[in-house]
């Protein structure tokens, strides 16, 4: 299995990065390293294994070349969705398997996109899920991120909770 080359670190405090739900080519990397970005967040996919269009190898070992720093954040459902504690266990897993196939080593921020939630969702089925999903990825021997977004359903003490 292909291990990315670099170095987990700590970011430095108010580093400036970007996240891309698009491909980011060599050529666009290095120029955002060159307008003075740090870090950026590319997408792994909700299902078992990378999709067309999500991080591969070969688009992080370019990124991490251009000089960013590189984290995985994993795809939210389209449209407006209902989380529970199962969901949370299945993409959980599906996001540290696909965050290990693309080369990520252990110690690396693995980010939970949350939002777009469901109105009708409850408030116990999202924080099942978070929890689930932290479970996975935390046993996995990555360190869980949360990347709130509109409509998490959640109030704030329930987010730092």
């Amino acid at each position: 299995m292909t291990q990315l080359s670099g170095v987990v670190q700590a970011a430095p405090d108010q580093a400036n990065g970007f996240d891309s739900d698009t491909v980011v080519s060599a050529t666009v990397a290095a120029q955002f390293f060159q307008q003075g970005y740090q870090f950026c967040l590319r997408y792994l996919s909700l299902g078992p294994t990378q999709y067309g269009g999500d991080l591969s190898v070969g688009e992080a070992q370019n990124i991490l070349a251009a000089g960013l720093a590189l984290m995985p954040v994993q795809h939210v459902p389209g449209g407006s969705w209902s989380p529970n504690g199962a969901l949370g266990s299945e993409y959980g897993q599906h996001a540290a398997a696909n965050a290990s196939s693309v080369g990520f080593p252990a110690g690396v921020n693995v980010w939970l996109d949350l939002e777009a939630v469901s109105p009708s969702a409850a408030a116990q089925d999202v924080i099942d899920y978070c929890n689930n999903w932290y479970h996975e990825v935390s046993s996995a021997g990555y360190v869980p991120g949360l990347y709130v977004g509109a409509s998490c359903c959640l109030n704030g003490q329930e987010l730092y909770d």
